[in-house]
């Protein structure tokens, strides 16, 4: 199943040093942002590289043009700017005089007087902005994705435009970037202290939360001082508790949060479970808050009634608990000039801003600390091969986007404890189909220069495996054997990542269900410890009574939990980026994640509801769906491994990595090159798997391309049983099921018939007219309900099939969408058929390969 290539040398991608970015535009753009300089304004971007070779020179950025006049003189402009298939970028000068006629001038009104004036400013005010085209060229939308943010920052512009039109660089458009706040008279002028001092009670809570053992996981400050001559200080207004599940006590803050109004600072540890064990992230999050109800943020805003300005209302809305008006400007005014000696001492890996409850949420602050972690993080498994062939379980590498191999080693070194200088690394993956040429081999991957940097070298992403072992073990390496082995392309035999994957994700759900099982143990004697208690002569408490029922009442939870497998949503990681995002339904998202405890990690599929509120009902026959489906296991059936109810709705699948039949299917210049007896064989694992269902008295209900999912090996499972439903012997399922160009036509005639077990036959042979569809469409897609059923059944349309397909195949066809569903055969003749149609190909017709743990069969 592998092909053997050593790692190749790449350009790099993505890591263009800045001295090479921007070589030829900094001295231009030095000269704009110089106050006074000849330069107001320069336009910059991409050349066109002429051949592939070309890669280094043209990610130089080059002057497009420059000039001392207006930015709003289309005279100036060059050619590229505002072309729908160009990309470039610019920097314009306000100089301190223009920029204070053109404000004043937008300030003036009859209660701002000319006079007054605005801020001055002793440096020049800049402004960048980009302009995209709508048909930018591949080579250019991957240098927007790739340097835009870089770009951005090294303009510097005091703010930044994203050009729409030509109108956006007039002078009236950019004028609304510029800031507009007026200013004070001479007394009236704030003064912004340059330093902020932390109370003792500050600094003793914050050692505290950086302390993990430490029971005191959030804080809440606030400035105590406010006034123009002293330097403000924060004080600790709260400080709450939780153990190791860090915002479970985040209710606690509202106390201090909404009493009073203006800024503060809220510093959380939270802690997130990695396969090493907890790993603690802080928080940093800035409160701002005004009562928009209150006279006094309406007299801030400017809509308070004209005959409130005199002196006595005056003096009562300067007076509310929040403070007053002039120390709220100041506090805002202050907690942005401070903002850097306050992150500086609240160290933190997340920022945000926050307004209302509903921003500090549980939830809502998990998925900024995931968010964080995937955009700057890389987890990647890591698998030892002991010289037994044994294969240790995966364990959890989380390492920067930016690291290079030496920076991997050295954390191998440190959690498994291979020295660095003897670790053997080889990454197994799939071959990438840019060519659109099928693989029916993956490829083994050497990993050996240290330089090399794990994304934008060498190719690894999100939940990539590495395999590693000790090089002391000399010639009787089985990593080596099996490098070996790839490199002859005799690999398919011992090696299959679906395999190990689902190994993984066994050994997983078996770590989970220990887990479940010893607290249940726990439970379990503490209940009989308390009810022979409660059995005691003596009469016995209300509080022993409530207890014993609590401890009864968990037991029940816990037994339900581990008939579904509740999986705790802190163990659970959605890998970041639109690769990772698998579908999209009606009512959920299929998303590539992790699954993480504290002796394995498990690469899964994680299909989130999006559901907000579920009744009991609902949720009871959610929880005993899943229970049910988790009993289902066949190597052609998608592995089912157990749900999360809290604080999401989330199921936890086997994950399939060429995604579904439906994608292969139309990726028609790849689906040409796969040879026939290999689009047999992925028939014949669909059929293997929905005769397993039937056998189980389970009727699939939806069958198409969409829900049969490809692994790495060109296997196919089954999958999606959300609307499956176990029958008894004879029993009937009623219901509106199937899709339109897959559903058969008695499902449409009358919902009392039923949905029987052959309506299955229908939607099955459609999929194995998809294989040999070739240019013909789908007649069925879109059609009306009564005209498919006319036409299917008095009519007697089919799709077309060409004469050069394999007879049996075609003949197998049209006996499963037979207008007649008893004449339809049943699914283990199917199989039966497909079997010897494979053979007669000279193709194996085993079941998936499995993993027994290791490569056993290669250590003698």
């Amino acid at each position: 199943m592998f092909g053997f290539a050593g790692l190749q040398s790449r350009p790099p991608v993505g890591k263009t040093s800045d001295e090479q970015l921007f070589q030829h535009v900094d001295l231009a753009l030095d000269e704009v942002r110089k106050l006074g300089g000849c330069a107001t304004w320069v336009i910059i971007g991409f050349p066109v590289a002429s051949t592939p070779s070309a890669h280094s020179a043209d990610t130089a950025l080059d002057v497009l043009a420059q000039g001392s006049g207006s930015i709003s003189d289309e005279l100036n402009w060059p050619e590229a700017l505002f072309d729908p298939s160009s990309l470039c970028y610019g920097l314009c000068r306000v100089d301190p005089d223009e920029y204070a006629l053109s404000s004043t001038s937008l300030l003036s009104s009859p209660r701002t007087p000319r006079s007054s004036g605005t801020f001055s400013f002793p440096t020049a005010y800049t402004i960048s902005f980009c302009w995209k085209g709508v048909t930018l060229p591949f080579s250019l939308r991957a240098k927007h994705t790739e340097f835009h943010k870089r770009i951005q920052e090294h303009l510097g512009g005091m703010a930044h435009i994203t050009l729409k039109s030509p109108t956006d660089l007039s002078m009236e458009s950019m004028r609304r970037f510029l800031p507009l706040t007026k200013r004070r008279s001479i007394t009236k002028r704030l003064t912004m202290v340059r330093s902020v001092e932390f109370s003792p009670e500050i600094v003793a809570a914050y050692e505290d939360i950086r302390f993990d053992a430490s029971p005191f996981n959030w804080l809440v400050a606030g400035y105590a001082s406010t006034g123009d001559d002293d330097a403000p200080t924060l004080v600790l207004l709260e400080t709450g508790m939780s153990g190791l599940q860090a915002l479970k006590g985040l209710g606690g803050m509202g106390s201090s949060l909404l009493q009073t109004t203006g800024v503060k600072y809220i510093y959380i540890r939270l802690d997130v479970p990695m396969q090493q064990g907890t790993v603690s992230k802080y928080v940093l999050i800035t409160w701002q808050s005004w009562d928009i109800t209150s006279p006094t943020a309406r007299l801030r805003s400017g809509s308070v009634d004209s005959d409130l300005f005199d002196a006595e209302a005056t003096a009562v809305m300067l007076e509310p608990t929040g403070g007053s008006f002039e120390s709220k400007v100041v506090s805002a005014a202050n907690a942005h000039a401070h903002a850097g000696e306050v992150h500086k001492f609240f160290q933190h890996h997340v920022h945000f801003f926050a307004s209302c409850m509903s921003d500090i949420t549980e939830e809502a602050i998990r998925e900024r600390v995931r968010r964080s972690i995937d955009s700057d993080r890389m987890l990647l498994r890591v698998v030892c091969i002991q010289a037994s062939g044994d294969a240790q379980p995966a364990v959890c590498i989380e390492i920067s986007r930016e690291a290079t191999l030496a920076d991997l080693k050295t954390e191998i070194t440190r959690v498994i404890g291979i020295p660095d200088d003897r670790q053997r690394l080889v990454w197994f993956h799939t071959k990438e189909d840019v060519d659109n040429v099928f693989h029916a081999t993956s490829r083994a991957t050497i990993l050996q220069l240290d330089s090399h940097r794990l994304r934008n070298d060498i190719g690894l992403e999100h939940g990539d495996k590495i395999h590693v072992d000790d090089l002391s073990i000399g010639a009787d390496s089985v990593l080596f054997k099996l490098v070996q082995q790839t490199k002859l392309n005799s690999g398919s035999d011992v090696v299959s990542l679906s395999a190990e994957r689902r190994h993984e994700v066994e050994l997983t759900v078996e770590a989970r269900e220990a887990e479940l099982k010893h607290t249940m143990s726990a439970t379990q004697d503490l209940l009989e410890e308390r009810t022979k208690t409660e059995t005691q002569p003596q009469e016995p408490s209300a509080d022993a009574a409530d207890e014993v029922d609590e401890l009864k009442n968990q037991m029940r939870v816990l037994e339900a939990q581990k008939r579904y497998l509740d999986i705790p949503y802190e163990s659970i990681r959605m890998l970041d980026g639109k690769e990772n995002e698998l579908g999209i339904g009606k009512c959920a998202t299929v998303y590539r994640g992790m699954w993480m405890t504290n002796k394995s990690i498990a690469e899964v599929a994680i299909k989130m509801f999006r559901y907000v509120r579920l009744t009991d009902k609902i949720m009871q026959d959610y929880t005993a769906e899943v229970a049910m489906l988790r009993k289902l296991k066949h190597p052609n059936i998608v592995l089912f491994i157990g749900a999360c109810i809290n604080p999401k709705l989330m199921i936890l699948t086997e994950y399939c990595s060429r995604k579904s039949l439906y994608s292969v299917i139309h990726n028609k210049a790849m689906f040409a090159t796969i040879p026939w007896k290999f689009k047999v064989r992925m028939v014949l694992d669909a059929a293997r798997g929905i005769a397993y269902l039937h056998a189980n008295r389970i009727i699939h209900r939806d069958i198409k391309s969409h829900n049969l999912l490809v692994d790495d090996d060109w296997r196919v499972k089954v999958a999606d049983f959300g609307i499956s439903k176990v029958l008894d012997v004879g029993a009937q399922a009623f219901t509106h099921c199937g899709t339109s160009g897959w559903v058969a036509p008695e499902v449409l005639l009358d919902e009392d018939i039923g949905y029987t077990f052959k309506a299955d036959n229908w939607s099955f042979a459609i999929v194995m007219w998809e294989m040999i569809a070739g240019a013909h469409e789908n007649p069925f897609l879109g059609m009306a309900p009564v005209k498919f059923y006319h036409q299917t059944i008095n009519k007697g349309l089919r799709p077309e099939i060409d004469d050069t397909v394999d007879p049996a195949y075609a003949a197998l066809i049209r006996e499963c969408w037979d207008s007649d569903p008893p004449a339809r055969p049943s699914f283990s003749s199917i199989v039966e058929r497909l079997e010897v149609i494979l053979s007669d190909l000279g193709m194996d017709t085993g079941l998936p390969p499995t993993f027994a743990g290791g490569y056993h069969s290669l250590s003698s």
